[in-house]
């Protein structure tokens, strides 16, 4: 059985440099793992998360560091090991800064 409670959330962010302040303020959190890719002129950057409370803080720094990203995918823990994460996928509205403190 699978029993962490970790939570992956991915966001797309604006550009190269929005992706590196994302990755230079949240790498090294002790309840955070980041990660980041891009293809073409999309950048994306993955946040796993140990619980909803660090995940929730993640994103207001993501929102913080980058005011036009925009969470695109939340994925929580699988329910067997082994299972693929998307599994338990669900899509989330599409939230900007905006959203967050208008």
């Amino acid at each position: 059985m699978y029993d962490s409670d970790w939570l992956l959330h991915i966001f797309e962010v604006s550009d190269k440099p929005a992706q590196q302040r994302i990755i230079d303020v949240l790498i090294g959190a002790p309840s955070l793992a980041v990660h980041s890719a891009s293809r073409d002129s999309d950048h994306y950057v993955f946040i796993d998360a140990k619980d909803e409370h660090c995940a929730h803080l993640a994103h207001e720094l993501v929102i913080c560091a980058d005011p036009n990203a925009v969470l695109v995918h939340i994925s929580a823990k699988p329910t067997e090991s082994g299972a693929h994460r998307g599994t338990a996928a669900a899509r989330p509205p599409r939230m900007t800064h905006d959203d967050l403190v208008g």
